[in-house]
């Protein structure tokens, strides 16, 4: 709280520099619907080396700093619109333009403003995933490439924290295991994203839940006028191959229907291969190597319709099915070595055939109260996910041929998930923001695991049921002083949860608690440096990690003799004080500082079982307080030249204390990951791409990890008036994404490394169409000030 503190008095501090004079936009349509993501091109008339860019929101809005009060010129260009170009100069009020629709085919539209990769919004930073779909082949793989976040081997994504952030997808949290979510991500198309929003201190606008920050994945919508769309096709080639197909389709009528179609073809194909050796006593180590396929086919579908319904009332539905059919075959060999000599050695075969599926729809109500984008939105979700896995277990002594055992189980889970919500935003003329809402979610997981084959495998059926209901109303308010902007709020969340497993035996668990999540945003503008200007952002907030009913599951998942996985029914929620002071200029990020407070902190640890050394068992469990300290530091060339990069590095130090295994933890380490992405644009239609990231004295909660990273390099080339894109790619060129770790805490001391199908060459091909849709009236561009 003092690094807090002392970074507000000292930012309050500073002498306020002279007002700067600005140019405000607000750029609308023919309906006076204002257009979002247009992008806007302004060059100073004296100077034409000074060139700006910046995107309209979604009120249609956008403003420049500039320097003085000369001549200006605006280029305004969006896809479906005729390019508008005006002279304009720096007032006390905003300039309005009115964008006429394009009714020429749209296939061939380009736009030559270079979008920046990445760009600050206030207290998000946004990624512009196009530049990464053309080396992707879902939207998985973008996640992978994007600057800044790391995924770790089991699909949770990682932010600053050690904590993992959470996930949502047009502004909806997916609450599901973060194997669930790597899947459903693994099946949405690369072409289907729009952007990437990563939050990592959110608003009190959203869930409490999101310690480790979030990270927001909106889809695109039709946005030309007409129908468009594209086909793709796609193949990468490692050890083993993927393969991918979809098409997607969008029809804008222009008079406020849009509709859109995603449907997708995937069979993916990894491998797994993990090696460790740990210590069972002071003479005896336990060394197993496994090696596991996991071959896999999947169908998706995506769908969304919005419409006006007149000047003030919309409606939007939009919702996604999944299937994915799956295999995993894996074998092991586990040796007990004493020295030289081998004590045992038993071969294990597991067989898993699995299938997973996934309904998903959404309601959107959205009242317009005024022109300044005060309104009412309500949301209602429906997510149903099941899984059902057939698993055939095998066990061989290799010393002795004809001891064998053969396990068969029978796994099935299947989750609901229901979430409304209502939000009011109220503008005032003022600069004064205010948000109110209201949100209830209720979630429900059944499973059950049977198992024969012997008595030990029957004493490990298993049946749980967990409930889990969150209520939450929050409030934020912003405003606008000068060069100073104040974003005040709360969020108070009552959170009930309970579990009940009836067998081996009938236990239960309840937690009914309610919390208040304070937040705080401050930004200042401090200076100008050659034009572009220099901003400063405070932020402090309280947010939850609940455990999801994976950590919670009592289930008994046996991974060979010698190791098995279990959840913890009395796990805690562990909450999480966050401060960040950084910096932005020209609304890239820069620089960031901060602190991480977590209490009751709960991890992924390993103990032995007390009755056999040799066996171990991994779980998650509270285990005292963890201090983070980090900062990042990014910078490059701006997106104006053919030649454009960025490079970052973040460092995090922390230090755990509390109790491991009956033992006291006193555990400190501080890690470096570095990240980097360019791109040479030849020519028009020409673009190379690379991205690459490598890890310093990586960590992954106790694990301690050797250097690891990745390059990747794409190389995109468009013909036939851009309607085809043809991209070849090569993932972690070097093979050096895969490290070893070593674990030191308590009794467990092990070490080994992991290998995965991580090194492929892949082409895309994708075929852009569009039919123009007939525009019966035609009106001149009208341009008017509106006054503040």
């Amino acid at each position: 709280m003092k690094y807090f503190i002392t970074s507000l008095l000292l930012l309050i501090a500073l002498k306020v520099a002279a007002q700067s004079p600005s140019i405000k936009l607000k750029i609308i349509d023919t309906k006076k619907n204002p257009v979002f993501g247009a992008t806007l091109k302004l060059q100073q008339k004296s100077d034409t080396n000074k060139v700006f860019y910046q995107s309209t929101d979604t009120l249609g809005l956008g403003s420049f700093k500039v320097l003085s009060k000369m001549s200006y010129k605006l280029t305004v260009s969006s896809v479906g619109f005729v390019p508008l170009t005006r002279m304009v100069v720096a007032s006390g009020s905003t300039w309005v333009f009115e964008l006429l629709d394009d009714n020429q085919l749209l296939a061939g539209v380009s736009i030559k403003a270079n979008k920046p990769l990445i760009t600050q919004e206030d207290d998000k930073t946004v990624i512009d995933a196009e530049q990464l779909a053309s080396a992707s082949v879902n939207a998985f793989e973008i996640i992978e490439k994007t600057p800044g976040i790391f995924i770790d081997s089991d699909g949770n994504v990682y932010l600053n924290s050690t904590t993992p952030a959470a996930i949502y997808i047009n502004g909806r949290e997916q609450r599901m295991g973060p194997s669930n979510v790597a899947a459903m991500l693994r099946n949405l198309p690369p072409n289907s994203i729009e952007k990437i929003e990563i939050m990592r201190t959110p608003s009190a606008k959203y869930d409490a839940a999101t310690a480790g920050g979030a990270v927001n994945i909106l889809l695109k919508k039709g946005v030309k006028i007409g129908l468009t769309g594209s086909v793709n096709i796609g193949a990468n080639q490692g050890k083993l191959g993927d393969q991918s197909t979809g098409l997607n389709i969008s029809n804008n009528t222009g008079n406020g229907k849009n509709m859109y179609l995603n449907i997708s073809l995937q069979q993916r194909n990894n491998f797994d291969s993990l090696n460790t050796v740990r210590k069972i006593s002071a003479s005896t180590n336990l060394a197993q190597n496994s090696y596991t396929t996991t071959p896999s086919k999947s169908l998706y579908v995506g769908y969304g319709y919005d419409q006006d319904i007149n000047k003030k009332w919309s409606l939007g539905l939009d919702g996604d099915l999944s299937y994915s059919p799956g295999q995993s075959l894996s074998k092991s060999v586990n040796q007990q070595i004493n020295g030289d000599k081998i004590l045992l050695a038993l071969q294990n075969i597991t067989n898993n055939n699995n299938s997973y599926f996934l309904v998903n729809q959404n309601l959107n109500l959205k009242y317009k109260i005024d022109s300044l984008g005060s309104m009412w939105i309500f949301n209602a979700t429906f997510n149903k996910t099941a899984s059902n896995t057939t698993q055939d277990f095998s066990t061989f002594n290799l010393f002795k041929k004809e001891d064998q055992t053969k396990v068969l189980a029978d796994l099935f889970n299947h989750r609901t998930f229901w979430v409304g919500q209502l939000d009011f935003t109220q503008k005032f003329n003022q600069k004064l923001t205010l948000e109110l809402g209201v949100k209830s979610t209720f979630q429900a997981f059944y499973s059950n695991a049977l198992y024969t084959g012997n008595q030990n495998a029957v004493l490990r059926n298993n049946q749980y049921q967990y409930k889990e209901n969150i209520n939450a109303a929050y409030f934020n308010a912003s405003k606008t002083m000068g060069k100073i902007t104040l974003k005040l709020g709360a969020r108070l969340e009552n959170t009930r949860m309970e579990g009940h497993q009836t067998m081996p035996k009938d236990t239960v668990f309840k937690i009914n608690r309610t919390d208040v999540f304070p937040y705080i945003f401050l930004s200042k503008g401090l200076l100008k440096i050659a034009g572009y200007e220099l901003r400063a952002y405070l932020i402090a907030r309280r947010a939850i990690t609940r455990p999801s009913f994976d950590y919670l599951n009592p289930t008994i998942q046996t991974l060979d003799q010698f190791l098995y996985q279990v959840g913890n029914p009395s796990l805690r929620p562990q909450f999480t004080q966050t401060y960040e002071a950084n910096i932005s200029v020209d609304e890239r990020p820069l620089f960031a500082i901060g602190k991480n407070y977590t209490s009751d902190i709960f991890s992924n640890v390993i103990y032995q079982n007390p009755n056999n050394q040799a066996i171990a068992f991994r779980t998650y469990d509270n285990l005292g307080k963890n201090e983070e300290t980090y900062f990042r530091l990014l910078g490059g060339i701006p997106p104006t030249k053919p030649y454009f990069f960025a490079l970052g590095a973040q460092y995090s130090l922390n230090h755990y204390t509390g109790v491991y295994d009956k033992e006291t933890l006193d555990f400190t380490r501080g890690s470096w990951r570095f990240f980097t992405f360019h791109r040479l644009k030849l020519n028009d239609n020409t673009n190379i791409n690379l991205n690459a990231f490598y890890s310093l004295n990586g960590q992954l909660q106790f694990y301690e990890l050797s250097n690891f990273g990745r390059i990747n390099l794409n190389v995109s080339h468009y013909f036939a008036n851009k309607k085809y894109l043809i991209s070849v790619y090569a993932n972690d060129i070097f093979y050096s994404s895969n490290a070893s770790f070593s674990l030191k805490q308590s009794s467990v001391v092990t070490s080994g490394n992991r290998l995965a199908d991580t090194r492929r060459l892949g082409m895309t091909v994708r075929y852009n169409f569009g039919i123009k849709k007939r525009q019966e009236n035609v009106n001149m561009f009208d341009v008017e000030k509106m006054g503040n």
